[in-house]
């Protein structure tokens, strides 16, 4: 079992890091200062996810720690500590990582209150069934694995696709801006 008050105190300790920007890469103080707000936003969402995801009992450790897969799990916790592998330039990516990570979490947590009337499966404009619970759904996608076709990817509750749904939710919760740079 993970600890998750670990992980969101190194989380906590990780976005609170200056992010470091070399003003010799920007041509000009107006491209710096640009970089310097879209960072600002990225602690800005990191907080706020991260506030969320602490006060959300749902959420284990091991809920949280199995979400550091996203980002292409170029942020990781070895169950001490935060490694980060960079992809282009550190002070751009550092706070997103964790962002990604918690949104993902959230995601996992929040995928599980997807129910309701009933689902339905469509892909290339064609149904492919009614179903009562996820579950039902998963059983069918497991089954006919190998004879789905390319593109079989739409769940739909009541009009609604799961996608929409899930945004909807954060747009509540965390607002547009939020929403839609991580829940998309």
């Amino acid at each position: 079992m993970t600890d998750k008050q670990a992980i969101i105190s190194a989380l906590t300790a990780w976005i609170k890091q200056r992010p470091g920007l070399e003003y010799g890469n920007y041509g000009d103080p107006v491209s710096y200062r640009a970089e310097l707000r879209s960072i600002g936003k990225d602690l800005t969402h990191a907080r706020a996810l991260l506030n969320y995801v602490e006060s959300c009992e749902g959420i284990s450790g091991g809920v949280l720690a199995d979400a550091f897969s996203a980002f292409s799990g170029r942020l990781s916790w070895d169950g001490a500590k935060l490694d980060y592998c960079v992809g282009q330039y550190w002070p751009t990516e550092y706070r997103r990582a964790v962002c990604a990570v918690l949104a993902y979490a959230i995601f996992r947590y929040w995928r599980e209150d997807f129910q309701g009337d009933g689902f339905t499966i469509r892909a290339n404009g064609k149904s492919y069934g009614a179903f009562k619970t996820r579950e039902d759904v998963e059983a069918y996608l497991e089954a006919k694995r190998d004879s789905l076709p390319f593109g079989f990817v739409t769940e739909t509750m009541g009009g609604n696709t799961f996608r929409q749904w899930i945004q909807g939710r954060a747009s509540r919760r965390f607002g547009v801006s939020i929403s839609r740079r991580w829940f998309d």
